[in-house]
């Protein structure tokens, strides 16, 4: 039996099963920084400009 993925890695689209997967993908493929600088583009992408 196969599960479907419901959950994609933000920083190289792994499939992964679920939340956890998905943590347990990001701490042992991705490091810290890696993690950081993604988190920080998102976040500026949706802070609006200031004057």
């Amino acid at each position: 039996m196969t599960s479907s993925a419901t959950s994609a890695c933000p920083l190289c689209d792994h499939a992964c099963a679920d939340r956890n997967h998905l943590r347990q993908h990001l701490h042992r493929h991705h490091r810290k920084i890696e993690l950081i600088d993604t988190y920080l583009e998102t976040t500026d992408r949706r802070r609006p400009i200031e004057a």
